[in-house]
């Protein structure tokens, strides 16, 4: 019935808006920027935080990576 449709569909966007904030927070508290929340979000929070995991380690490589290239070239992170 259509008003049972309707119901389920606000009922899935407000879940899908629950896990973009817990997202949002969950970026925060690793130093990610929080505007990235909504295009990252998984099925669930815990997919989610998964996800941001996975992220966080692949940008400290990166950023890592970043720090030995400077440091192979003699300039400090700081200069």
């Amino acid at each position: 019935d259509k008003e049972r449709a309707e119901f389920e569909k606000a009922k899935a966007e407000f879940e899908r808006e629950k896990i973009v904030a817990y997202a949002e927070t969950e970026l925060a508290k690793v130093g990610l920027s929080a505007e990235i929340a909504k295009y990252i979000v998984a099925e669930d929070k815990d997919s989610t935080k998964a996800v941001i995991d996975k992220i966080k380690e692949s940008y400290d490589k990166d950023v890592q990576a970043g720090e030995k290239k400077w440091k192979h070239r003699g300039i400090s992170a700081s200069e």
